[in-house]
């Protein structure tokens, strides 16, 4: 289940759940059924080119008609609720559903979000609060699915149990056509600038990289691409320019000479990275933008901004090395992050979920406006849910609507 697919994904979250989705489905081994929302951006049309069989309904059931959807889910004999959204939103409606269906609950943890606080600066009572609820949503669930290897140990020390964690990352499809190298020296940058960790890189990227770059190198230029505020697209200019999201980066990510990704926080592993990789593009970021990737001659890692500018700075003026390691960089991400092994694994952790009589406790919950109570605590809405897009969201359709492939009809209102 995912609550606000986008097609074709732009951001890393939408990536995976795209390629889990197509791909778990087209497997025979597992009986998988899948759920989607429609919060007015839904993409009927390219889902059934993709041949999905899903169910769509609007978003609001998630949140005030929890049993309408319980209801299908018994209907349709479910037995694993696997919710690819943020383990952050699953007390807002992953507890009620799975207790009202009778399911077991497993989640996607696709940060250890006190440790993303951590490095964000955060007050101590919010990395507090993360570490709180990550700790509860982890009990809740029978399983749990992590994109980097990094993060098992941080969420077994908060008390979450290691043989419920599966590592399972984030794969990629190589790009096989021709990937000759232009000559010329742009710079990619992709990612969703909402995501605070992306807008503060952009953020050092603009103020500092930048202008040490360009004054080195005067025929370079700054390509950023994704979802940003008018505030940074105020910075776009002719050698810095923001293109906003776009439906194919490929030729961008062609045209490029090298990825960078100069993050100073975050968590997690970032998609970026193998995106630009898959095209033979040469990767340079710091330890928290390649964390979960081993260093080779296609992923460059620098301590800190500073390093990183120097790094660049270098590299340009060594253009005739580029290609060779782009061309190691993409022999690293076709040979460990495959997706038909990722998505074997997930398989197999399902049938050994489905054979286990225990049930994880799902605690109590009560909704309370944009907060969510358990216990004596109450835990706020996830700042991406605020986003206006999702806050301001109207569903195309009213009603469950059914795809089948290359067919649709209505089921329930």
């Amino acid at each position: 289940m995912y609550d606000g697919l986008s097609l074709p994904p732009k951001d890393g979250v939408t990536y995976r759940v795209y390629h889990v989705l197509k791909r778990l489905s087209a497997r025979t081994d597992v009986d998988i059924r899948i759920y989607l929302t429609d919060r007015g951006w839904m993409p009927y049309e390219r889902i059934l080119q993709e041949g999905f069989d899903c169910k769509i309904f609007p978003a609001d059931w998630l949140f005030k008609s929890p049993e309408k959807i319980a209801a299908i889910l018994i209907e349709d004999k479910i037995d694993i609720l696997h919710i690819l959204n943020s383990h952050s939103l699953i007390p807002f409606f992953g507890f009620e559903l799975a207790k009202l269906a009778n399911t077991k609950l497993v989640c996607d943890m696709h940060d250890v979000d006190y440790h993303l606080y951590t490095t964000l600066g955060k007050n101590i009572e919010t990395i507090e609060e993360a570490k709180e609820l990550q700790k509860i949503v982890g009990e809740a669930c029978s399983h749990i699915f992590v994109m980097s290897s990094f993060d098992i140990p941080m969420l077994h020390q908060i008390g979450i149990a290691q043989e419920k964690i599966t590592y399972s990352p984030n794969g990629v499809d190589i790009y096989e056509g021709d990937v000759q190298k232009k000559a010329s020296k742009e710079i990619l940058f992709i990612g969703n600038m909402n995501y605070e960790p992306n807008k503060e890189a952009v953020e050092s990227l603009i103020n500092e990289i930048a202008p040490k770059v360009l004054a080195e190198h005067q025929d370079a230029r700054f390509i950023i691409i994704g979802r940003a505020s008018s505030e940074l697209n105020t910075h776009s200019s002719h050698r810095i320019q923001f293109l906003g999201e776009v439906d194919n980066i490929t030729p961008y990510l062609l045209n490029a000479t090298i990825g960078i990704a100069p993050l100073k926080s975050g968590s997690g592993m970032k998609v970026k990275m193998l995106t630009y990789a898959s095209h033979a593009l040469p990767v340079l970021g710091t330890p928290t933008a390649l964390m979960g990737y081993n260093e080779n001659p296609g992923f460059i890692v620098e301590n800190d901004i500073p390093s990183v500018t120097c790094r660049l700075i270098e590299l340009l003026k060594d253009p005739q090395s580029l290609p060779t390691r782009g061309q190691s960089g993409r022999a690293y991400a076709r040979e460990y992050f495959s997706w038909d092994s990722i998505i074997r694994n997930i398989a197999s952790q399902y049938d050994r979920i489905f054979l286990d009589d225990r049930k994880a406790f799902i605690p109590e919950v009560k909704r309370d406006g944009d907060k969510v109570c358990i216990g004596t605590r109450s835990y706020p809405l996830p700042m991406f849910m605020q986003e206006k897009r999702f806050s301001n969201s109207t569903p195309i359709q009213e009603a469950c609507v059914s795809l089948r492939g290359t067919q649709r009809r209505d089921t329930a209102s």
